[in-house]
């Protein structure tokens, strides 16, 4: 294909309505750098006007490098930071060549608008020429969002880490920021696992992972290296500090058992492994138990309530996707994964009594993790009680809720006895429920019927 008449070219693109095709856009490209400055300028004033709102990428990728063009250079940089992907030799040239482009380069990155690709190669060229690039060194370095900080330290552990110890020469120092209250604002637990895992892999950095490691069994109750070390299948680091690696952790400490039993303290794994050998039908649900710290309270209650039992007992009943459930005696305790609803269960003789309930929920409310007990009811509802449903419906209208699940038979139980029942006074308790006093032993299902008014 020629160009002998551009602005020619260009009205039967705009015409037909199309973006340009890749090959005709590089085709177009070269013929373009092909030419003399001044045929560049000749050709850029026919096409621009056309152009500039139909292909920006086009046209920043022609006029990037000319100076007389550099106001609609930045205009059109602003546009496109966050959707295209700049080449090395166009964003060198930026860093280099235009310092409002740097502006808009950082107000990109402060305002998460840069595209990813746009980003890595940031960080290569940044890392590459530190002395010219102090400016955005700095901006990484001591920036109050600590995403964008951890980014960058982790980049430089994976990518340059030769750099990273004269960049952090002293790690503490540049992971927190101090903010309006004159309060230290640390890099997450998470973030700080994973860059302490990383730099862990040179060397030269392992003097550094081990401040990191400190710094994490001080300053957190857990922390999740050895998670990251198990991914990396870095066995070596493991288990050299495996005991305490192994109390820290946050999410993986039956895996650990699992694989690492024989390199475990037997004091330290003592607890665990009862847990494990009564509880392992259900793994996840048991670590969650340890993640959140319940796991001291989760032995208190066995004790308990084994103490209190006939029926010695204990077995695994069933689970769902928020709990799983484990007869202890004549009693049942449930692991809690979540909840469907943030209110508060009602007290309510149409739900089985809650004995002991301990919750941990996030800033939000929400329900990360928890530990319930219930009386084991023996007693379940049969294809021949199903009348009991409609009249449990009508008895639970008539205090005001509803259930907003679906009606699940296994969630019903009978009381073994009416007086049984969460309320003051049994005796004052409808006839019909008396006969046959069916419970709800799911209580994260009620709510308040609304009125209107």
């Amino acid at each position: 294909m020629t160009f002998k008449n551009p602005q020619q070219f260009f009205k039967d693109i705009l015409s037909s309505g199309n973006k340009i095709d890749i090959l005709t856009r590089e085709e177009f490209i070269n013929f373009f750098h092909s030419e003399i400055l001044e045929n560049r300028y000749k050709i850029i004033d026919c096409f621009l006007p056309f152009l500039i709102d139909k292909e920006p990428e086009l046209c920043f990728t022609l006029i990037y490098d000319l100076k007389k063009y550099e106001d609609k250079t930045l205009a059109l940089l602003k546009r496109i930071i966050g959707t295209y992907n700049l080449s090395k030799k166009e964003l060198t040239y930026i860093l280099y060549n235009l310092p409002k482009g740097k502006e808009i380069l950082l107000s990109a990155l402060e305002n998460h608008i840069i595209s990813y690709s746009n980003n890595n190669l940031l960080l290569t060229l940044i890392l590459n020429d530190l002395n010219h690039n102090e400016d955005l060194l700095s901006f990484f370095k001591n920036n109050k969002n600590l995403s964008i900080r951890f980014s960058f330290m982790n980049n430089i552990a994976l990518k340059r880490p030769e750099l990273f110890s004269s960049i952090f020469p002293n790690i503490i120092e540049n992971i927190f920021y101090i903010d309006e209250n004159n309060k230290k604002e640390y890099i997450s637990m998470d973030n700080l696992s994973n860059l302490a895992c990383n730099l862990s892999k040179t060397p030269q950095n392992k003097e550094i992972y081990e401040q990191l490691k400190s710094f994490l069994y001080k300053t957190y109750p857990k922390n999740n290296i050895a998670r990251n070390l198990i991914r990396e299948k870095n066995e070596k680091l493991l288990l050299e500090d495996l005991d305490n690696l192994y109390q820290t952790s946050f999410d993986c400490n039956i895996e650990i058992l699992k694989k690492y039993e024989n390199y475990l303290s037997k004091d330290i794994i003592g607890n665990l492994k009862k847990n494990y050998e009564l509880f392992k039908r259900t793994p996840y649900h048991l670590q969650n138990i340890y993640t959140y710290d319940l796991d001291k309270n989760l032995a208190n209650l066995i004790n308990k309530y084994l103490s209190l039992s006939k029926n010695k007992t204990i077995k695994f009943i069933g689970k769902g996707t928020t709990a799983a459930c484990y007869r202890i005696g004549d009693f049942v305790i449930k692991f809690i994964l979540s909840k469907h609803t943030y209110n508060a269960t009602p007290r309510l003789y149409l739900i089985n009594r809650v004995l002991y309930e301990e919750l941990v929920k996030d800033d939000y409310g929400k329900c990360l993790a928890g530990l319930e007990v219930q009386k084991y009811l023996a007693k379940k509802l049969s294809y021949l009680d199903l009348t009991a449903i409609s009249k449990y419906q009508k008895l639970l209208r008539e205090e005001g809720f509803y259930i907003s699940d679906s009606l699940i038979k296994s969630n019903f139980r009978f009381l073994d006895s009416y007086k049984d029942a969460d309320c003051p006074d049994p005796e004052l308790l409808p006839d019909c429920f008396k006969k046959k006093p069916l419970v709800c032993i799911d209580r994260d299902s009620f709510e308040k019927i609304k009125k209107i008014i």
